[in-house]
């Protein structure tokens, strides 16, 4: 973890000394969020449903060369998952809210002029830690109810550290705006009480971002 943040840091240093050709930007979107259940075949699709969750951050982008450039980022971000269950007699549904700070560091290749409008390619590893509390939500033939849990917190033993790669696609529609769609893969097992449990993130990440200046 701090070898990774060493890393994200001699990247921003990098970008820092080339600030001429680097633009910072500001980044809003959702994530559409699922996980991995390896070992719990019931929740697994057509149960499992998106749990749509925002994220928003700040990105750092400089240019290595005409095709390819390096973004890190400091992101908010939500994850979970949500269940649903229905049949003729009943309907439910639960569903888990995570919190994350992410600090994603992509690669992006560009078509095209990379200094106009352009497609590009981006992927790389991330980091991710949870903040604040989990929120569960659980509603029975229309009954809700919501509590919240910790990360870590015994009985639930849900780890706060999260890592894994990005990889998608982007456009710049100007010099200003882009649009990405990310797919985010989770490796970490985030179930910390037996390792015969797999729980992974997953999520389809949609932004806007808008850089400052030129």
């Amino acid at each position: 973890m701090k070898n990774y943040f060493k890393f994200a840091f001699a990247i921003i240093i990098m970008g820092l000394t080339t600030f001429s050709y680097s633009q910072v930007g500001l980044k809003l979107g959702m994530n559409m969020a699922k996980v991995n259940l390896s070992d719990q075949d019931d929740l697994e699709e057509p149960n499992q449903k998106f749990k749509n969750g925002i994220s928003a951050g700040l990105f750092y982008e400089f240019k290595m060369g005409t095709k390819l450039s390096f973004q890190p980022e400091l992101n908010f971000i939500q994850h979970g998952f949500k269940i649903v269950s229905e049949n003729s007699n009943e309907s439910g549904s639960l569903t888990l809210t995570q919190n994350y700070l992410q600090v994603p560091i992509l690669a992006k290749y560009h078509f095209g002029n990379i200094d106009k409008s352009n497609f590009y390619l981006e992927g790389g590893p991330y980091l991710g830690y949870g903040i604040g509390k989990m929120k569960i939500d659980f509603c029975d033939n229309g009954d809700c109810e919501s509590t919240e849990i910790g990360f870590r917190q015994e009985g639930v033993e849900v780890d706060d550290l999260d890592y894994g790669f990005q990889f998608g696609f982007g456009a710049n529609i100007t010099q200003n705006i882009s649009i990405d769609a990310r797919y985010i893969l989770g490796l970490n097992n985030l179930a910390q009480d037996t390792e015969d449990n797999v729980f992974n993130q997953r999520g389809i990440n949609l932004n806007i971002g808008y850089k400052l200046g030129k």
